[in-house]
């Protein structure tokens, strides 16, 4: 696997995890219970996003 991929899907990761932990903590009103659900949900979607990246062949 790519190191660049790896990194790739990390910061994609938390991109989106930022955004779900803002809308569920404002929505949960409370914001620990948001960071923590955005950012685990965020970083498994990056991290699963990289490595079918990864496995993709190119043309």
């Amino acid at each position: 696997m790519n190191k660049r991929n790896i990194m790739y899907g990390l910061a994609y990761g938390i991109s989106i995890g930022v955004g779900v932990a803002i809308t569920f903590g404002v929505a949960l009103e409370n914001m620990a219970i948001g960071i923590s659900i955005g950012l685990g949900s965020g970083v498994s979607l990056g991290v699963g996003c990289s490595l079918l990246l990864s496995k993709r062949k190119s043309c």
